[in-house]
């Protein structure tokens, strides 16, 4: 029974890791090599209560080995991860302010277009302005005085 339920446990991790590797999902493949990492640690575990301890002293060494070398293999694999989450922040910062530049840069050319625009037709019809302008002032005069009243 606990065999079974072993192999079940030892097939979905390698089944993560796989998956994880295919779709390129770092994470489910980080989990996937974890799963099976704590799975060869109980079946070693399990395996050792159950036999005598004269087999005991020749398997452990080499398990522990084997499990030495998928923990720096963890270790590698998480520092590949946080090295490309770190070019991707860094990536996606870069990019963000790029953009803003952009965006900050059309702004600027279209207020100074408006701008032109507005001291080409002052320009052109100083008169027509000049009344728009005082009658501009006097709407917002009567409107701010009727406030307070």
């Amino acid at each position: 029974m606990a065999l079974l339920a072993r192999e079940r446990a030892h097939r979905r991790a390698a089944s993560k890791k796989t998956i994880g590797k295919a779709v390129g999902n770092a994470k489910l493949e980080s989990d996937g090599k974890a799963d099976k990492v704590k799975g060869k640690m109980w079946s070693a575990i399990q395996g050792n209560v159950q036999q005598p301890r004269a087999v005991m002293a020749d398997q452990p060494s080499a398990d522990i080995a084997a499990l030495q070398t998928e923990i720096k293999q963890l270790r590698a694999d998480f520092a590949q991860i946080v090295g490309t989450i770190r070019d991707l922040a860094s990536d996606s910062v870069a990019a963000a302010g790029q953009q803003a530049q952009a965006q900050t840069e059309k702004v600027w050319t279209e207020v100074k277009r408006q701008a032109d625009s507005v001291t080409r037709e002052i320009e052109e019809r100083p008169v027509a302005a000049a009344l728009t302008a005082f009658g501009a002032g006097i709407l917002l005069g009567l409107l701010l005085n009727r406030h307070r009243g």
